[in-house]
């Protein structure tokens, strides 16, 4: 079933992976991977609060998943939860300090909340994983990125006023 699953979030078949999941997870509340993957299809379905719920089960049930603190992470960070999104990632961080896509998500999500010393050391992170031609890449890919994201947090935090 899990193989089911993870062809089916591949092929972006979100509501058929969450079915199976949700199967999964009638059966056994416990299971750290069911919890993590339903988090993905949340994720993907841009349900943010929804994956962020799932992502806290599964590192409940599991502390030391890199991939539920990344993800965890990614989707507050989304949010403009910038403070426990960074914090989620550098904990993935701490368990797999050799991840690139955590050290440029970090490197997004500093830059976006103006924390630019931080980001900076995280794009020196990312230079001693990836090398210099890469971390120069992921500056420009990301720089424009965070921007944005920035501009979108401070847009609805604007309009929520």
């Amino acid at each position: 079933v899990k193989t089911q699953i993870f062809e089916l979030i591949r092929s972006a078949k979100f509501d058929a992976a969450t079915s199976l999941v949700m199967a999964m997870l009638e059966s056994n509340q416990n299971d750290a991977w069911a919890w993590h993957n339903l988090g993905v299809c949340h994720q993907h379905t841009r349900q943010l609060r929804e994956a962020i719920r799932c992502y806290r089960k599964a590192i409940e049930i599991s502390p030391h998943d890199w991939s539920s603190h990344h993800n965890l992470g990614f989707a507050l960070v989304e949010l403009g939860e910038f403070n426990e999104g960074t914090q989620s990632l550098e904990t993935a961080l701490t368990i797999r300090e050799d991840l690139e896509v955590s050290w440029r998500c970090l490197f997004r999500a500093l830059i976006a909340n103006g924390e630019s010393r931080r980001a900076m050391d995280a794009l020196e992170r990312l230079r001693l994983i990836a090398g210099n031609d890469e971390a120069w890449k992921i500056y420009q890919e990301e720089m424009p990125k965070a921007a944005a994201l920035g501009r979108r947090i401070k847009s609805s935090s604007d309009a929520g006023r």
